[in-house]
Parts: C-alpha cells; sequence; structure tokens
C-alpha cells in the first residue's frame, strides 16, 4: 500500500472474487474512517461533512505472474 497526497495505491490478493469486490469494500471502509477523523478534527457532529473523497470507479488489474508481481509492487512503493 501507498497513500500519496491525492491518491492510494493497494496490491491485494483476492481469490474467487470480482475484481471490483476488493476496491469496493477499500473504498467504502476508508470513507467511514475519513469521516470519522473528519468529526474529531472539526468538533461538531452537526457540521457537514464531505460526501464525495474518491472518483468513479477506479484502476484495477489482475496480476498473473511473480514477475508481473514483482513489478506492480516495485511501482506501487517506489516508482510514483
Amino acid at each position: 500500500m501507498n497513500c500519496r497526497t491525492n491518491h492510494v495505491h493497494v496490491v491485494v490478493t483476492a481469490p474467487d472474487r470480482a475484481i471490483e469486490i476488493p476496491r469496493e469494500q477499500f473504498k467504502a471502509w476508508c470513507t467511514r474512517k475519513l469521516k470519522e477523523r473528519e468529526l474529531l478534527r472539526r468538533g461538531d457532529p452537526r457540521a457537514a461533512l464531505r460526501e464525495k473523497w474518491w472518483t468513479e470507479r477506479g484502476w484495477d488489474e489482475y496480476i498473473d505472474d511473480e514477475d508481473s508481481l514483482a513489478e506492480v509492487m516495485a511501482y506501487v512503493l517506489e516508482g510514483q
């Protein structure tokens, strides 16, 4: 995982799942945590919270071999 100032990269293993499911679950979990943090930062539970945290969809791909996995992991960790 690599959290940048304006985007996030995550490499996950998700056997027997549609490729979109891990991404959507990750975005949902992160949205909840970002809203919790925003509430704490503002200190007013009645304050309107940001609704849009993510772009539509995202980018995902299947990685089929060890060499490709190594390349993707190097990019996520060091290549940005």
